[in-house]
Formats: structure tokens, sequence, C-alpha cells
């Protein structure tokens, strides 16, 4: 079991996490202007939980596709789990028929595995396009 009897450790802001942000935000403007020139709205959705006081938002919730979708900026086991957790708890919430996780480029086969075996699709870019695990996630 994990043991915690050390003192605390002061934290420093990572800049990797800052520029991973602005690789997500590049990469969900990439998808809703792809999404857009094929005459899909896409929306973001604000949740407020029961009894939080904090807003959850959504990356991306593609209308017409009824596509809900968490982005990440990179495609490390790391964010593919935490992308699957918070497209679990968005979905308590917002209503879709697909689920999916929007990266920056295709995952290993064993995360590929895990995002199907959790009902999410896995997408990501390719030349001027996306690629994507399930052909109806994509117009």
């Amino acid at each position: 079991m994990e043991q915690n009897e050390g003192q605390a450790t002061p934290v420093h802001p990572n800049p990797e996490a800052h520029e991973a942000d602005r690789r997500e935000a590049r990469l969900v403007k990439a998808f809703a202007d792809y999404l857009d020139s094929r005459e899909h709205d896409c929306i973001r959705h604000r949740i407020l939980p029961p009894g939080e006081t904090c807003a959850l938002f959504t990356d991306l919730y593609a209308k017409g596709l009824s596509l809900l979708v968490e982005a990440k900026g990179s495609a490390t086991r790391e964010n593919i789990r935490m992308a699957i957790g918070q497209l679990a708890d968005y979905s308590r919430f917002v209503s879709s028929k697909m689920r999916a996780i929007l990266l920056p480029s295709r995952p290993k086969d064993d995360l590929l595995d895990l995002a199907q075996n959790q009902k999410c699709a896995v997408i990501w870019p390719v030349g001027d396009g996306f690629a994507s695990t399930n052909p109806e996630a994509l117009p």
C-alpha cells in the first residue's frame, strides 16, 4: 500500500502543462473548424453538478453527430485515462450517442484498446483532416 510519510514538498508550476493546454486548444479549434466546414455546429457545454460551486466545461459537442469530445494535448496513458474519466462524468449530464477522445497523434494500440473498451472513439489529425477509430465520429 502506498504510504505518505514525508513532509509537504513545494510544487512549482510545470511549463510543460501550459504548452499542453495550448496544444489542446489548437487541436480543439482545428477539429471544430473541420466539423464546421462540413456544416456541423459545435458548442461547449457548461455543467454545474448538484452541490458544486465550480462548473465543468466540455471541450466540444458536435450537435448533428451527437458527439461529446474531450481533447488532450498528448497521447499518453495518463491523458487518455483522464479523458475517459472526464467523458464518463460529463455523460451523466450531456446526452450523446458517441464519446470521443481527441488527440494530437494516434496513440499506441494498447491505449486504443483501452478507449474502445470504455466505449470511447479516438480521433487524431491526419493531413488536412482527421482519422478515428469510429467512422461515425467523423462526417
